[in-house]
């Protein structure tokens, strides 16, 4: 099982990757969890993540099931909360209530590569065909689509520019 820990102020995240969708049911079964995120693609891999508080008063679990091939991905949001991306997914997630809670899920046109998380407490999800940033409460800002594949993104100074495969470049204002 490996084992990866993120720390976010007073939340610590961890996630543990497991050898099969099943072995994720039996150990959020045993754990106490009931939240499984998933995306819509075939399910072969897995993982678990607990959240703590940084004092240990509380810990909470949420499963994922994901085809892969890039593994989650997480983003800390504030007040309790992260994104979570994999496969052609976003998900907004809060820890506030008793049990894990997925408040907001965006469906992306192509495979998640990676967050570009602002400072103010937006995000930037970056696919395979271009990006989209949402706020805190998982609503869209703006959408950027390139209609061809991505093959580089940067960010400089205020703006995001994404690169595609046919030379089409596109920025746009963060």
């Amino acid at each position: 099982m490996a084992y990866f820990e993120f720390n976010f102020g007073e939340l610590i995240l961890s996630t543990f990757v497991l050898d099969s969708p099943n072995e994720l049911r039996s150990r959020l079964n045993e754990l106490g969890g009931s939240l499984i995120l998933e995306s819509d693609e075939t399910k072969t891999n897995a993982a678990i993540l607990r959240t703590r508080s940084r004092d240990s008063s509380w810990t909470k679990y949420c499963g994922i099931l994901y085809q892969g091939p890039i593994n989650p991905q997480i983003a800390f949001n504030f007040n309790c909360s992260c994104w979570i991306a994999f496969d052609n997914c976003v998900f907004l997630i809060t820890f506030s209530k008793p049990q894990p809670e997925c408040v907001a899920k965006l469906k992306l046109p192509a495979t998640f590569f990676s967050f570009i998380v602002l400072n103010n407490a937006s995000v930037v999800a970056v696919h395979e065909l271009g990006a989209v940033c949402l706020d805190n409460k998982g609503d869209e800002i703006w959408r950027t689509d390139l209609n061809d594949i991505l093959i580089k993104y940067y960010v400089e100074a205020d703006k995001v520019t994404l690169c595609s495969e046919n030379g089409k470049t596109v920025s746009h204002k963060l």
